[in-house]
């Protein structure tokens, strides 16, 4: 009799046991709400609320300067050399000046996204081969340890 009670416990413990280890694991696991099981996995929901959406078609650039259009003589470009690209205004007319203080021809270009945001890309030259770029690219990369070649 005394081992049928010893193995009674030992089942109610083994039983327990499980149910602690269960509970641990799901009280980790994060909740999964009614929204998130209806959208489609991957699927990236902006942050931008309609405000947010309104205020951005309203933006307009302050200065011409700011967001000139490269210019060749031709009255086009096919190749540019982007420096940099920030969402924040403030960083990329920074950047600009420190490329125009070091002598290149850099203006800023806005770039509407949509749902991703506005992002103010600084770009160096306009150039008529990719060859010309190349060349500017490799002064840009040492000045500046950053650069790609854009075609526009």
């Amino acid at each position: 009799m005394a081992v049928k009670n010893q193995a009674w416990i030992i089942v109610v413990i083994v039983v327990i046991s499980g149910v602690l280890i269960a509970l641990s694991l799901t009280k980790n696991r994060p909740r999964e709400t009614a929204s998130s099981a209806l959208s489609p996995a991957g699927v990236i929901k902006p942050d931008h609320t309609e405000a947010d959406m309104q205020q951005i078609a309203a933006m307009k650039p302050s200065s011409a300067a700011m967001v000139e259009e490269p210019k060749t003589s031709l009255g086009h470009s096919a190749f540019a050399v982007q420096v940099f690209s920030f969402k924040d205004k403030v960083r990329a007319d920074a950047s600009l000046k420190q490329l125009k203080d070091k002598g290149y021809p850099a203006y800023v270009m806005m770039s509407d996204l949509g749902p991703r945001g506005v992002f103010y890309r600084v770009r160096v030259g306009s150039f008529a081969t990719e060859g010309e770029a190349e060349k500017i690219l490799e002064s840009v990369a040492r000045d500046f340890k950053s650069g790609i070649i854009v075609a526009e």
